[in-house]
């Protein structure tokens, strides 16, 4: 995107994007981050709107746009709906929203695990087509850098038991 004037528009390279998705018909597309893709102000709700209804354009042959985006900083660490940076318009206008952080000394406590730094905690927050997840779902970084899902709370309380 890019402004003209003070409107909001396309720029060339979206255009070149659009044919490559006509083109080649992929499933997923994957924008990250928006910052370096956005070229508007991230604080305009009318600005957000524009980006929004951009992205749809290209999920016309059923390809699914996710972006990651990051979160501001007064809410950093907050697992909530409106933890994104700039304009309310933006997660407003997706379908779907889910936010990741990454765990704190305090959570090392609470699920009695080394190494807090590995793990992150996933929270769908927005999801407008099928229910949101019941809670939030946890990963540790592999050797690899890979994610995989773990269950703190089962994997604690195992523990308790064996120590039992």
């Amino acid at each position: 995107m890019k402004l003209d004037g003070n409107n909001p528009t396309r720029a060339h390279a979206f255009e070149w994007l659009k044919g490559e998705v006509e083109d080649f018909r992929p499933e997923l597309i994957v924008i990250d981050p928006k910052s370096m893709f956005y070229g508007l102000d991230e604080n305009s709700n009318d600005h957000c709107t524009q980006w929004v209804n951009t992205l749809k354009a290209l999920t016309l042959n059923g390809a699914t746009v996710l972006f990651s985006h990051h979160v501001t900083k007064a809410l950093s660490g907050a697992l909530e709906l409106n933890g994104a940076r700039g304009g309310s318009a933006l997660a407003d206008g997706s379908r779907f929203a889910a936010n990741m952080r990454q765990l704190t000394d305090e959570d090392a406590k609470r699920y009695d695990i080394d190494e807090p730094w590995r793990y992150v905690e996933f929270k769908v927050t927005k999801n407008s087509y099928v229910p949101k997840l019941p809670g939030s779902v946890f990963f540790r970084f592999t050797q690899d850098g890979a994610l995989e899902e773990v269950n703190l709370k089962a994997d604690r309380d195992s523990m308790m038991v064996d120590e039992l």
